[in-house]
């Protein structure tokens, strides 16, 4: 049996073998790739001019394709438009013509009919829309019983024709005695089941007994009125079958008794049985039972069901509420079922179906007592203060407040009921509910208390996720308008406890972000933790400006390769974030004007930072800075410094030194104070340094380099000038020995000699702090040579020579330069310490110190030696 995919195989065979005769590439294009609304259009087109038979066949693929459509199409108002084009369309028809599109448009009448019905079973259909279904079934019941009369003229001419036809002629008659055959069968499906609907809601046997044989011919039973044994086991797995088996049963519901009805259902319950349907065969079961007031049966195949640890539908719940409080107050089995399917939505959360369930039927059937009646009317209460309310935050209006304790009183006396174990999960669910009656009243912690009770007895995971959830926004309600150290500590213990049992729930994520806040604590794990928040998470974007702020702080921490790693880590994380949020930017709102302007620090930050120097991600930051600076320019006052400052870096790093010294300049005219400007100072110094330092191997340093030292450096020096130790500082001392060493470099350069005292000054202070540095005393002894500060020369010389080893070469060095300035000073004292220098060294010493000692022992300036040495040695 075939016929339910039957519309998309008659349009395939009419619409190909349509486009093969008459060669239309467009419509043979716009079929080949399924674009049959386009089709529609091309062929009615095609329509206006067509005659004869070519008309004809147009017609009957046009109706082969709104058959198809009409039975894929689900919004009403195209449906709508559908049908009026193709009820035009019919009109223009034989009888015998466009069997498929006349079942489509008899099939979309039907289903309207039979959706309401089955509201009806659900008393969810209003009277005026049990009236209309009852209208459109007597409306479509004798065209359907037209239509299956000529689908059945037509199959019994085809199959006459297949028996008299030729070899060639049989394949083609096969295909279309098949065809025939299933469009006259779903026709009689739907005839079955219309007549079926229209008895049931007539409340009146005749129709069903009419559909009893429709159905019985589908099932091939060869009678009318088959037994169950008579039908195919292996035909149970269609479709069409298991629900021809199923009409059958309803039928024998109205028209015999609930045995003989339910041995149909029995049917469908076996294995093989198509899967949707077997599924559903325990309602239909029970439906048929309770329309014979068999409560007593329906409490057994319900404990059947339950047996099976699945969860009862929903609309099997309101399927048994609605029968059994139909029932007269003195049918106890009746009043047990309604107690148990009323609370059982009511612990499911289903407020609004238990609302409906009590306007329409009152709460006198869930008895006098007990925690069903109880805990259905504090869900009323409950409701009715949600309504009153209108709002997801607490209220603070104290007729509301009322409202909802009142509502908590009343689901807490349905907990105190004796018989309250015998509804373990609606007592849960009753927890839950007191919980939001406490947190809506603004009660934190008593929700807490009620939240955290009812996540330990919810059935449902999801269930348990919830309240779990709202006992950690309770608690947090409380910790932030000042909670104790003991709160936070049992506020991060429930969230550790939420992920250890809920790590896949929708509120993860959110726990993931909020205790990485609250905890404080920044670690790689903490930035793992926060990244491996989904994307379709509401809390994603926020999760991830967290996790950059922790990997900012761990940058700043840090040292070496893992400050690189962090900076590298952070700079791919938070640019992307950047960048959405400028595209989002609110210009109305301070804190996200100041949140874009505080990463665009920190990012400048990052990506100028030796080391790490990424100068795309830099460039874009500064362009991001730029644009907030040309709208909200005054927000960026406090920052103008450091922005300079970056910049001044970024052109450092881009080789710019001429761009970068003019900004630092601008900073330190502006304000030289600034730590920014200082900032400035060093970054200049040390460029200029570094190149320095790289010229020197070469021996060529370019003078604007040292002149660049001595500029920088020397606003370093101003810093701590004046200041008593300063120098005690080693970061200071060295600051105070580069420039020293690029102001003689360049006074030896250019002859300058201001550059030679000012030089001098700083190693007066260096020797200060370090008078035994032989670096220092040798510099400051040559310079107070060259400014005929002979004493103070002398006076470094002999430092040197005391503390150095002897005959080393600075020693020799040193000797030399002693002699040579006492030669200026006192000759003859000068010739006494040669000659006691020859004595010991009768050499001299080695070269270049060895051959200018000798020179001076030559020097007629000094007098002759008295030791007889003098010329040294023969």
């Amino acid at each position: 049996m075939f016929w339910v995919a039957l519309p998309v195989v008659v349009m395939e065979a009419g619409a190909l073998g349509g486009l093969s005769g008459g060669g239309d590439e467009v419509a043979a294009y716009l079929q080949r790739h399924g674009l049959k609304q386009l089709l529609t259009v091309h062929l009615e087109q095609q329509l206006i001019d067509a005659k004869g038979e070519l008309k004809e066949e147009l017609i009957r693929q046009l109706a082969d394709l709104y058959a198809e459509l009409l039975e894929s199409e689900q919004l009403p108002q195209k449906r709508d438009r559908l049908e009026v084009r193709a009820r035009e369309l019919v009109s223009s028809l034989p009888q015998h013509d466009a069997g498929s599109l006349r079942l489509a448009l008899l099939r979309g009448s039907y289903r309207v009919a039979e959706k309401i019905a089955e509201n009806h079973r659900l008393r969810l259909a209003s009277d005026e829309e049990a009236d209309e279904a009852r209208r459109i079934l007597t409306d479509i019941l004798p065209r359907f019983s037209q239509l299956r009369r000529q689908l059945k003229d037509r199959l019994d001419i085809l199959e006459r024709q297949l028996s008299r036809a030729n070899v060639a002629g049989t394949v083609r008659l096969n295909s279309d005695v098949d065809q025939a055959r299933d469009l006259y069968d779903e026709c009689t499906f739907y005839n079955a089941w219309g007549l079926y609907y229209q008895s049931w809601m007539h409340d009146r046997p005749d129709n069903a007994s009419v559909a009893q044989e429709l159905f019985a011919s589908l099932l091939g039973a060869g009678t009318s009125h088959p037994s169950p044994n008579e039908i195919s086991v292996d035909l149970r797995s269609v479709e069409a079958i298991a629900r021809s088996i199923l009409g059958f049963a309803l039928c024998k519901s109205l028209t015999a008794s609930a045995p003989t009805a339910v041995n149909w259902i029995e049917l469908i319950k076996a294995e093989n049985t198509f899967e949707t349907l077997r599924n559903e065969a325990p309602i239909w079961h029970m439906v048929i039972l309770m329309e014979h007031a068999d409560f007593a049966g329906v409490q057994d195949v319900l404990n059947d069901y339950l047996s099976t640890g699945k969860p009862l539908p929903l609309s099997w719940l309101r399927m048994i509420a609605v029968h059994a409080l139909e029932r007269p107050a003195h049918d106890r089995r009746a009043a047990v079922l309604a107690r148990y399917a009323v609370t059982e939505l009511a612990s499911r959360d289903q407020l609004d179906q238990v609302l409906d369930l009590a306007q329409r039927y009152g709460t006198e059937s869930l008895g006098d007592t007990g925690f069903a009646l109880r805990y259905v009317r504090g869900v009323i209460s409950y409701s009715d203060a949600r309504a009153a309310h209108n709002s997801e935050s607490p209220t603070f209006d104290p007729d509301v407040v009322a409202m909802f304790d009142r509502a908590a009183k009343d689901l807490d006396s349905a907990l105190l009921e004796s018989d309250v174990n015998q509804y373990a999960d609606a007592a849960a669910a009753c927890r839950r509910l007191i919980g939001y009656c406490r947190y809506f009243a603004g009660r934190f912690l008593d929700a807490r208390i009620a939240f955290e009770e009812a996540a330990t007895s919810l059935p449902q995971a999801e269930d348990a996720a919830e309240a779990l959830w709202m006992a950690i926004v309770s608690l947090d309600n409380v910790v932030q308008a000042g909670g104790s150290e003991r709160l936070k500590t049992q506020l991060d213990d429930i969230m550790t406890r939420f992920l250890r049992e809920h790590p896949s729930s929708e509120y993860a994520p959110r726990i993931v972000l909020k205790r990485s806040i609250s905890r404080g604590i920044v670690s790689v794990e903490a930035v793992e933790s926060l990244l491996s928040i989904p994307e379709n998470s509401e809390v994603y974007d926020s999760a991830r400006i967290r996790a950059a702020q922790m990997l900012y702080e761990l940058f700043r921490q840090s040292s070496g390769e893992r400050k690189i790693g962090h900076a590298v880590t952070f700079i791919a994380l938070a640019m992307p974030v950047q960048s959405r949020a400028m595209n989002e930017n609110d210009a109305d709102d301070v804190s996200v004007r100041a949140e874009l302007i505080n990463r665009c620090r920190m990012l400048l930050e990052v990506t100028l930072t030796e080391g790490v120097s990424r100068l795309v991600a830099a460039r874009q930051t500064l362009s991001w800075i730029d644009e907030l600076a040309s709208q909200y320019g005054d927000d960026l006052l406090p920052y103008q410094d450091e922005i300079t400052y970056r910049r001044v870096l970024e052109r450092l790093f881009s080789e710019q030194e001429e761009a970068a010294g003019g900004l630092a300049d601008e900073l330190w005219n502006r304000n030289e104070l600034s730590i920014w400007s200082r900032l400035a100072s060093r970054a200049m110094f040390r460029h200029a340094h570094r190149r320095w330092q790289d010229a020197a191997s070469s021996l060529v340093v370019e003078l604007a380099t040292l002149q660049q030292v001595e500029r920088y450096g020397g606003r370093i020096l101003l810093e701590s000038a004046g200041e008593s130790g300063a120098l005690s500082d080693p970061v200071v001392l060295t600051y105070h020995a580069a420039v020293a060493e690029a102001v003689i470099l360049i006074w030896e350069r250019t002859g300058e000699d201001r550059k030679a005292r000012a030089a001098m000054v700083i190693y007066d202070k260096l020797l200060n702090e370090k008078p035994n540095t032989y670096k220092f005393l040798r510099a400051a002894a040559i310079l107070a040579e060259r400014l005929g500060l002979t004493e103070r020369s002398l006076e470094c010389w002999r430092h040197i020579l005391s503390g150095s080893e002897i005959r080393s070469i600075q020693w020799f060095e040193a000797k030399f330069h002693q002699i040579a300035l006492l030669a200026q000073i006192d000759s003859h004292r000068a010739r006494r310490v040669l000659d006691q220098h020859i004595l010991l060294n009768p050499d001299y010493g080695p070269d270049p110190w060895g051959a200018r000692l000798k020179g001076l022992d030559e020097d007629d300036r000094l007098p002759p030696s008295q030791t007889g040495n003098g010329g040294g040695m023969p």
